[in-house]
């Protein structure tokens, strides 16, 4: 059981958990596969985007061999990504400290 999971049956307040965003039950798979392409993704100044190799590697370990199912997979994991990055890219211009004005 999750931290915040056990912190709700214990009944205390969890706002992260009430606000979580729910998941279409035929996009688990999609999402279980970005989660794992995420990891591999490279960094250096920023995060990169999730490379097409990367997508077509995890496609062939799954055996998902249907060219329509292929493609599926690869727009919904781009969309995603392209998400993530921008929210990335927000979040880095949040930390960044600001210049002082004068």
């Amino acid at each position: 059981m999750w931290l915040l999971e056990k912190r709700a049956a214990e009944g205390k307040s969890s706002p992260a958990l009430d606000n979580r965003p729910s998941l279409y039950a035929d996009l688990e798979e999609v999402w279980q596969a970005f989660s794992e392409l995420n990891r591999t993704r490279q960094s250096g100044f920023g995060p990169a985007a999730i490379t097409i190799e990367s997508i077509v590697q995890w496609l062939d370990l799954h055996g998902i061999d249907d060219q329509s199912s292929r493609l599926e997979y690869y727009e919904l994991i781009i969309a995603m990504d392209c998400e993530y990055l921008k929210w990335a890219k927000e979040q880095s211009e949040k930390d960044r400290p600001r210049k002082a004005t004068k």
